[in-house]
Formats: structure tokens, sequence, C-alpha cells
């Protein structure tokens, strides 16, 4: 006779008595992104759509040149993505497979870029391939010919100098998840390294290459830096949007539609960005470990490229140092003199660096609570998929394109006598709803780590969902808060897209200042601007950094 035994699954359910806090929370934070960011996205669809439906309905001239500025910005985004690709995968597979000196140091020397904004980046291309830049100089003297950095060569240049490292990142997790038991049936096979590599292990880490890819390509689309100071006659939706904004001769309905267009656009691509991170977040259900290879020549190779692409990489930052200390820079290989006058008018003007740290304060807890509330949400919440979808949003769409429909949406509203649209509080609402997802996307890391048996243990002695969440989930969640702030301080206080849009007169940030400087011709002051904003960064990367050591890292 067979001895049959029921298991049931003991399920500690939420104690129904008390007051649970984290319900009105879940409400202001629900009722902030609708009316900040799903009323001002809706209002810019419902008036392209009356243009669309009005008595004046949008010319067809107006929407092939739509698409034309579309497929210019597409294109960027494609060759940018293409060459950054072709960077970083063997790169990463150099730092990750071949043994070389200094190992993952390489990595961290390369991702640099990404503490910078990327119109720092821009400036330095220009010092460097510009009429008389040091590169071009010497391209001629090897007779190469020389060509305008000016257009899409230049900004293809410029991007994939900032933007490469988002893939590296992504590709290099990829290769350290690539089971050993694979590479080393193909060797058991007679398959070569090279073999083994294009064979077996890229087709593995395929959705990690097409994220780090579609990262680099929605990180270019949005791009305004780049293409505002080395675009030239090469426009893309984002500068046109912006221009027709501020030009008094330009066309009023450019921003609306193009903005419209972008949204419906990165409605489309969040799907894809959802079903690539489904396919990275493969879970193993037995534990990896990377392989490597002993292959003295080959690595000696991989060192030298290594080299060669790090210091292409850095080279713009090294030009930017010593151009911040430069007079004028005409056709020498250094500038004509050196000073200390640009570092002097950056601290003398410190309005900007007040301003930008004022904004990074005053946005980065605002925005570090909406995310903790977003991710508990997720966990308590059914059916909040959608509402992941909503709060992703601001990473696809441009700045401006955000600062553009917060204005048309809450512009003209008036608050104890003046007006909203005119005031420094929309301008914390825009970059606080436009780095948020950076912050959401951290934290779900962290979520992720809960140890569930510890909420069910507190549930199951009487503790309400509010107190779990105090007592429990909170300090699992500290060190990752402290890298999420680490992030967002970098992406608030270099937002620039959002900025030139609301910023109030007064409210000039560090990253306006450096455009306008360098819009200007003004590139010495622009580099010492630039170097100053690298360096508030770095101190306060430091300091994030110690935080998290102190409390037993990350």
């Amino acid at each position: 006779m067979a001895l049959e035994v029921e298991v049931k699954k003991q399920v500690y359910e939420t104690p129904r008595t008390g007051f649970n806090w984290l319900i009105p929370i879940y409400v202001v934070a629900t009722a902030f992104v609708v009316l900040f960011l799903v009323v001002p996205l809706g209002k810019v669809i419902l008036e392209t759509l009356g243009l669309i439906a009005g008595s004046e309905s949008l010319p067809v001239d107006l929407l092939q040149y739509m698409m034309r500025i579309t497929w210019n910005s597409v294109r960027l985004a494609l060759l940018t993505t293409f060459v950054s690709l072709a960077v970083a995968i063997p790169v990463a597979i150099a730092v990750n497979k071949l043994r070389v000196p200094l190992g993952m140091g390489w990595t961290v020397l390369l991702t640099v870029p990404l503490i910078t904004p990327p119109f720092i980046s821009s400036f330095a291309t220009i010092l460097l391939l510009g009429r008389t830049g040091i590169l071009t100089r010497f391209l001629n003297m090897l007779g190469v010919p020389s060509f305008s950095i000016y257009g899409l060569p230049g900004l293809v240049i410029t991007q994939v100098l900032h933007l490469m490292p988002y893939s590296l990142l992504v590709i290099v997790a990829g290769l350290q998840s690539v089971p050993a038991h694979l590479e080393e049936a193909a060797h058991s096979l007679g398959e070569s390294f090279w073999g083994t590599m294009g064979k077996v292990v890229l087709p593995y880490i395929l959705p990690h290459i097409l994220m780090g890819g579609t990262l680099v390509f929605l990180t270019s689309l949005g791009d305004i830096g780049a293409p505002l100071l080395v675009g030239g006659n090469y426009r893309v939706l984002p500068v046109e949007i912006y221009s027709n904004f501020v030009s008094f001769l330009g066309d009023d309905r450019i921003p609306v539609v193009f903005s419209a267009w972008i949204i419906l656009m990165a409605c489309l691509m969040m799907l894809v960005v959802n079903r690539l991170l489904k396919r990275t977040e493969l879970k193993h259900s037995f534990r990896t470990r990377a392989i490597t290879y002993d292959l003295p020549g080959l690595r000696r190779a991989a060192t030298v490229f290594l080299a060669l692409v790090t210091i292409l990489f850095l080279l713009p930052y090294a030009t930017i140092v010593v151009s911040s200390f430069g007079t004028v820079w005409t056709t020498k290989w250094l500038p004509n003199a050196f000073t200390l006058d640009n570092y002097k008018t950056a601290f003398t003007d410190s309005v900007a660096i007040r301003n930008s740290l004022i904004l990074m304060a005053g946005a980065m807890p605002f925005t570090l609570f909406l995310s903790i509330t977003f991710g508990q949400m997720n966990r308590d919440v059914p059916y909040m998929r959608w509402f992941d979808f909503i709060t992703m949003l601001p990473f696809i769409i441009p700045g401006v394109v955000i600062g553009l429909s917060i204005t048309r949406a809450w512009g003209a509203v008036k608050i104890g006598g003046f007006d909203l649209g005119g005031t420094v509080l929309v301008l914390l609402i825009a970059i606080s709803i436009r780095r948020m997802p950076h912050a959401i996307r951290v934290l779900s890391a962290g979520f992720a780590r809960i140890d569930k048996s510890l909420e069910e243990a507190s549930w199951s002695l009487g503790a309400s969902r509010s107190k779990t969440f105090k007592d429990v989930i909170l300090p699992q969640l500290k060190p990752t808060i402290v890298a999420s702030g680490v992030i967002l301080s970098i992406k608030l206080i270099t937002e620039l897209g959002a900025s030139l849009i609301l910023y109030p007169p007064g409210w000039r940030t560090i990253p306006i200042y450096i455009y306008y400087y360098v819009s200007e011709g003004q590139i010495a002051r622009g580099s010492a601007m630039g170097i100053l904003l690298i360096v508030i960064i770095a101190v306060g990367n430091g300091i994030a950094n110690r935080l998290t050591k102190d409390r037993g890292g990350i």
C-alpha cells in the first residue's frame, strides 16, 4: 500500500490589522508620474492629432522633412552602434579570455567616458580633429587627406568615444556568464580559439550583444550635446525640436509633431528593450565559471590592441586638460601659452556650480524616493508591469522632449500668483522624471536579491507589510540605494536636454555654461568648466564608494 503524503506549501499573508502607510505613498508617487509624465506626453500627442485633424492639416513637405530627419537620426545611431560593437566585442574578449596584463583594469579605464557628459567629448573631438586639430595635422603629415569633423563623421566619432563603454560593460557581463563546459566541449572536438569564440561564445551571448547595441542605439538617438556642437548641417530630431523651440523664426509645429513622433518610436523601442532585458536575465540552475586561454602570442597582440584603444578613448580627455590651461590653440602642437585664468573664471562665476549642486541635491532624494517606491510597488501590487513600462519611457525619450512636453502641459499653470513654467521647481521635476529610470533599473537588481524568507518570517510574527518594508526590506537595500545615488548624481548633474528647454533666468547649470562657451568658440573656458564638472562627479563618486565600503559593500 503506497503511502500518500500531501505536502502543502505554507503561505504567509500580510496581517489585515493596522494601517499600511505604503498605500498613500504609492498613490502620491503614481500621481506624480501621471501628472508630470503621462499627462505631458499625452498632451503633446493630442496636440499633434489636433494638427493632423484640424483645418490646417500638416503639409506633405513637413511630414517628408520629418522622415528625412528621422532617417538622419537612425543612420547616425546605426553607425554609432555598429562601430561601438566592433570595438567592444574584441576588447571584451581580450579582457575576459586572454589573461592580459591589468585584466579588468582595461575595462575600468575604458569606462571613464561614462562619468562625463557626451558634449565634453564633443569639443574634445573638435580639438583633435578640427581644421587645425592635433590629429588632423598628424594625419596630414602622414599624407592622409583631411575631412570636416562637422557632420556625420564627427558625430559618429564623438558618440563612439562616449557610448562604446555601454556596450562593453554589457558584453563583459555576458562573457562572464558563459558556462565553461560549453567551451571545453568545443575544444575537445578540436575547435580552435577563434572557432570557439565564433561558434560557441558569441552565439551564447548574442542577447547581451543585442542589449549593448540597443543601449548605444537609444542613447545616440536621444543625444543633443554632440549634434549641437559638431553636427553642422547634419540635422537630427532632438536638435530640430530644440532649435525650432527657441527660434523666433522656427516652425511652431515642428517641436510638437517631432516630439509626438519620438514618443511613438520610444514606446515601440521600449517593447524591444523589455524583451532583451528578459533574455539577458537568464538564470542558470548550475554555477558557472569563466574559462581563460593561455595563448602567449595572442595575449601580446591583445595587450597592444587594448593599449591602442585605451589611448584613443582617453586622448580626448587628456586634450581637454591641456586645453583648460591654455590661452589660444592655433596651429601649434600645444597652446600658445598656459594660464590659470580659465579656472579662475570658472570659480569666479560660481553661479553655475551652485545651480548644478542645488539641482542635484534637490532632485536626487526625491528621485530615489520615487524609484524605491516603484520598486516595492512592483512586488506588492498586481499588474504593475504596464506602469513599469511607463516609468522606463524617459530612458528612451530625449531630454528636450521631456522638457517640451512639461512646458506644454504646465508652462501656463499659475501657483500662488506665479507661473509654474518659469520656476526652478519645474526644472527639478523634469530632471527627476528624466533620470528616474536609471535609479529604477539599478534598484530592481537590489530588490531581486532580497531574501524572501526574511519577509515571510516577519509576516508570520505579525508584522504589517509597511513595518516589514521598513525593518526588513529597506536595510537590505541600503548598498543598492548608495549605488543608485552615485549613478543618479552623475546623470542629474550632467543633464543638458531638459535643462536647455526649462531653465529659468539665473539658473544656468554647468552643462549649459559649457555648451554656450564652446558654441561661442571659447574652447579653453569650456574645457576648464568640463574638468571642474568631472572633478565634482569623481569626488561624489569617491564619497559614495567610501560610504558603500563602510556599510559592507554592494
